[in-house]
C-alpha cells in the first residue's frame, strides 16, 4: 500500500508516466478503505488470532481479503486515459472506462463478464467485505452474477489511482477464511461456484490490454 501511494505521488508530480503495477501476496492479508472503520466492519480479534495483517489503502471502499488474487494498481492522468469526448470526468465515468479494460481482458481469456446492472443490494453499512456489493459500474460474472473484481479509486485534480483485486479461486480455504474475518460474512464465492483463473495468463492479457488502453 505504501508503494502504491508513492507511485501515485510520483505520477501526480510528473516524475513517472501513467503506470500499471501488478503484485501478489505471500500470505492472507486484508486491505481496508481509506475511511473504513475496522472495528465496526472486521472481526479484528480473529484477524489478530490468525495473524492476518490489516493494512489501510490510499483509496476508499470496503475491505478486501488478499492472498489468492492478482492485485493491480493504476496511477494515471486523465489526459492519458482517453475518456470519450464531452464526457464529464466523474468518478463513475472513470470507473466505467476502466471497466472496459478488464472486460476486454476477461473476454480474451474466454471468461464471460459484463458490467453490472441495476442497483447494489441492500446491505448494512457496517458490513466490511467489498465483494458484498456490486454497483452498476462493477464487472460481474455472466454465469453467476457474482462480482468478479474489487475496485477502489481516489482522484485528486487531473490524476487518479485505482486499486483492483481479482480473485483467482484456486484455494477454497481462502474464501472460507473471509467468512470468519468480515462482519456480515464474505461476498466471495467458493471455487465450486466460480471457475479458477490462471494468474499468469490474466496478468499477461491485462498488460497487453493496458498498453493499448493508455497508448
Amino acid at each position: 500500500m505504501r508503494r502504491d501511494a508513492e507511485l501515485f505521488a510520483e505520477v501526480e508530480a510528473g516524475l513517472a508516466p501513467s503506470t500499471v503495477r501488478f503484485y501478489t501476496w505471500e500470505m492472507p492479508a486484508i486491505t481496508i478503505g481509506k475511511f473504513q472503520d475496522a472495528g465496526r466492519t472486521l472481526n479484528v480479534a480473529e484477524c489478530e488470532r490468525l495473524q492476518v495483517p490489516i493494512v489501510r489503502r490510499p483509496t476508499g471502499g470496503r475491505g478486501i481479503l488478499h492472498g489468492d488474487d492478482l492485485t493491480i494498481s493504476i496511477c494515471a492522468s486523465l489526459d492519458s486515459f482517453h475518456l470519450p469526448p464531452d464526457t464529464t470526468p466523474s468518478i463513475t465515468a472513470i470507473y466505467l472506462r476502466l471497466s472496459e479494460l478488464f472486460l476486454r481482458a476477461f473476454e480474451k481469456l474466454g471468461v464471460g463478464a459484463k458490467i453490472g446492472e441495476g442497483t447494489p443490494p441492500s446491505v448494512s453499512n457496517h458490513y466490511g467485505d467489498c465483494f458484498l456489493i456490486a454497483s452498476s459500474a462493477d464487472l460481474v460474472s455472466e454465469r453467476t452474477g457474482h462480482k468478479m473484481l474489487g475496485s477502489a479509486l481516489f482522484r485528486r485534480g487531473d490524476f487518479f489511482i485505482q486499486q483492483v483485486s481479482i480473485p483467482l479461486y484456486s484455494e477454497n480455504m481462502y474464501y472460507t477464511l473471509g467468512e470468519r474475518l468480515f462482519v456480515g460474512g464474505s461476498g466471495l464465492r467458493s471455487e465450486c461456484e466460480e471457475a479458477a483463473l490462471d494468474g499468469a495468463a490474466l496478468k499477461a492479457v491485462l498488460k497487453e490490454e493496458a498498453r493499448e488502453f493508455f497508448r
